[in-house]
């Protein structure tokens, strides 16, 4: 929602009265998450006035400035005197010095500002479901009848993958359970075990359970492939 007019406003200069009128009776609550124009310098946010007072408090819920920090694009209120790469990304560090006189201007519009309130067991709103607008080219694109994306409990998980070990042990265990898990050696015979509780030893005796190995001759050499 863009609105405003930089510099000294009020709440018809600023726009904010035309946008009161389009919000009224809005059912979800409403706020200015970039407020804060900066093509006249230096900023004095007289518009907080009109954001926290009585035209405005019973439709917006107040405002967040933007930005705390200086940047590129020279918003900001306060300037930290260094940086550092903390897990590869560039963040301040040391104590922010406000950057003046808009740090002190916009402490000053707080600072004045009174706006209504009511309290928590006071609150009994009357809000109405508003229909979704008609598809509309090039102005409204969403289409209020599409059916809504499956959550993700609904979704089909991808195939495990399978992995091969080789390798040279006196012994091998593998706890698994669900999955396949094979042994052997090239050009040797081998004896087939199945683990019980998912757990196999290659060249053991045949049992119950969800996991499977099939050993080798030669217990010092062994490789196997565990999958879906």
């Amino acid at each position: 929602m863009k609105l405003i007019q930089c510099g000294d406003v009020t709440f018809e200069t600023s726009g904010y009265a035309d946008r009161m009128k389009e919000l009224q009776g809005y059912p979800v609550p409403v706020f200015f998450s970039e407020d804060g124009c900066n093509v006249v310098r230096p900023r004095t946010f007289s518009d907080l006035a009109a954001i926290y007072g009585p035209q405005m408090t019973s439709i917006i819920s107040g405002s967040i400035i933007y930005e705390w920090t200086q940047e590129a694009n020279d918003y900001g209120i306060i300037q930290y005197p260094d940086t550092s790469i903390q897990d590869d990304i560039t963040v301040p560090v040391g104590i922010p010095v406000p950057l003046q006189p808009e740090f002190n201007n916009l402490k000053s519009a707080w600072a004045a500002a009174s706006p209504s309130s009511v309290a928590a067991n006071d609150y009994n709103p009357s809000t109405v479901v508003i229909e979704c607008p008609a598809t509309t080219k090039g102005t409204w694109t969403i289409d209020g009848e599409a059916e809504l994306p499956k959550k993700p409990g609904d979704l089909t998980p991808n195939k495990q993958q399978s992995y091969s070990f080789t390798g040279t042990l006196p012994s091998v265990t593998v706890d698994v359970v669900g999955i396949t898990v094979g042994a052997s050696e090239s050009g040797r015979s081998g004896t087939g075990a199945t683990a019980t509780g998912g757990s196999g030893s290659p060249g053991g005796s045949p049992e119950s359970a969800g996991a499977t190995a099939q050993g080798t001759t030669d217990a010092g050499k062994f490789s196997f492939t565990i999958g879906s």
